[in-house]
């Protein structure tokens, strides 16, 4: 397994526990494990400098290559400036 990159094997082994946490893949993209056992494909972006995340579906439903398509998809359009917002020195 790359580094970074997540694997079914390494989803299903992960169990719930008290609090949900993330498994990472890579850019931006990681799966929220949930207390009750549900796993939650997410993708993080920001937007005016504050983080937000964006619910891509449900695994198994949803697998790792859907989620990393679904997110190839949709990262260029979120990490653009708002119309109208002029970015000096980035």
């Amino acid at each position: 397994m790359k580094s970074g990159r997540l694997t079914d094997y390494a989803i299903k082994a992960a169990v719930p526990r008290d609090k949900g946490y993330k498994l990472t893949d890579a850019f931006s993209l990681y799966l929220f494990i949930a207390p009750s056992g549900s796993r939650l494909w997410r993708l993080k972006y920001r937007r005016g400098g504050v983080e937000k995340s964006l619910s891509i579906g449900p695994y198994p439903k949803v697998g790792v290559s859907e989620a990393r398509q679904e997110r190839g998809a949709l990262l260029p359009n979120m990490q653009r400036p708002p119309p109208g917002l002029l970015c000096l020195g980035r």
